[in-house]
């Protein structure tokens, strides 16, 4: 009798787990690895006139995991700053999470 709520939550728990898994997934692959890697890749081969990073825009999955993570990171921090920025010389309070 003890175990009937564990059966009744346990599908529902399971679902909601998937749910949210696949959430993390779209989340980590739209916000990270598409828009970082878009904006990080962008400013660092415009600093290093168009030496770095060897792989193009469409060939992020050729790059060095730890290269990659290091230009998406870079990217999402460009975006945090230009937004940032923004909000600073158009006198409105700094934008907060």
């Amino acid at each position: 009798m003890d175990d009937v709520p564990g059966l009744i939550f346990a599908p529902l728990l399971r679902l909601l787990y998937a749910l949210l898994q696949g959430l993390l997934w779209l989340g980590w692959e739209v916000g990270v690895e598409t828009i970082g890697w878009g904006i990080g890749w962008a400013f660092c081969r415009l600093c290093t006139l168009g030496q770095l990073p060897k792989e193009g825009l469409g060939e992020q999955e050729q790059c060095n995991p730890f290269s990659a993570l290091a230009i998406e990171l870079l990217g999402l921090l460009l975006l945090a700053a230009a937004v940032w920025l923004l909000a600073t010389l158009l006198g409105g309070p700094p934008p907060t999470l």
